[in-house]
């Protein structure tokens, strides 16, 4: 095998190894919205057992107050979360994608989405919090830390 014919190897390797995640953010701008309290709508169809948890504690770094209710919400929630997330299966469940949609009374003001294409990455494993907690502070960047 020739010098150029290894480095197109070890490239491929890598390619395969790396993970291959996108995250797409549009942070909530905290200018013009003051959130003190944020209404999580409980997604009853994602089975990830520390999904919510992991985001409530992310979302409560920022300074926001959080409620995890059943829809349909109260009026008197003002900002709302919507959340979905779905596992992948590859060699054992892993978390695959998740989305977020942060609402002022029913407009959307801004959004996540995290996604987990299959590779050969052991970095593909890691916890629901090290995974979700980055997209969520993220998505309230604006606010403080």
């Amino acid at each position: 095998m020739n010098d150029a014919a290894r480095i197109a190897a070890v490239f491929a390797l890598l390619a395969g190894v790396t993970a291959c995640t996108t995250v797409n953010v549009s942070t909530v701008p905290a200018a013009g919205y003051p959130i003190t309290e944020l209404c999580i709508e409980r997604n009853p169809d994602v089975v990830i057992e520390d999904f919510l948890p992991v985001v409530e504690q992310a979302v409560a770094r920022h300074g926001i107050a959080t409620r995890v209710l059943d829809a349909p919400l109260p009026a008197d929630c003002a900002y709302t979360l919507w959340y979905t997330a779905r596992r992948r299966w590859d060699i054992r469940p892993r978390l695959g994608y998740a989305e977020f949609r942060v609402r002022f009374h029913g407009e959307t003001i801004g959004t996540a989405s995290y996604l987990s294409e299959p590779s050969l990455s052991p970095f593909k494993w890691r916890s629901t919090e090290t995974l979700i907690a980055p997209v969520v502070d993220k998505l309230f960047a604006q606010f403080s830390q």
